[in-house]
């Protein structure tokens, strides 16, 4: 029972996730591209980002409490949405959500969570095209 709840938490969560930053704007704008280059290469250092919590919602199946989501917008982006995080009933930290400084949508999932353990190790490990990297 609990290896389900935390399959439906982790598909529930995700979907969430994607719909609260894809229904938002599915793309983004590059302000130019003198600023993401230095010397013809990228730079080292990522751009301050500005995130402010907008939205904390309980992730609640079947009337069982299974976490919170928490969303955050960055004021230097035209996007509404940018960053996304959900914890797991304990406080932990599962799965992590964001857009990349090109505008593509990123995901992480911690380790020992994805495994379907009980605590969360803080390993977390990214998600591309529905696999684990």
């Amino acid at each position: 029972m609990l290896l389900t709840n935390k399959a439906l938490f982790v598909c529930l969560g995700t979907f969430l996730a994607m719909v609260f930053l894809l229904s938002t704007s599915a793309a983004t704008s590059i302000d130019s591209a003198a600023d993401l280059t230095v010397g013809g290469a990228l730079p080292l250092q990522n751009r301050p980002r500005h995130l402010a919590a907008v939205k904390s919602t309980p992730l609640v199946v079947n009337g069982t409490s299974l976490g919170t989501v928490v969303v955050y917008d960055d004021s230097s982006t035209a996007r509404p949405d940018d960053y996304v995080e959900i914890y797991n009933r304990g406080g932990d930290l599962v799965v992590v959500v964001w857009f990349d400084r090109f505008g593509i949508q990123r995901m992480a999932i911690d380790h020992a969570f994805a495994e379907g353990k009980e605590q969360a190790d803080g390993i977390f490990l990214l998600v591309v095209g529905g696999v684990f990297v």
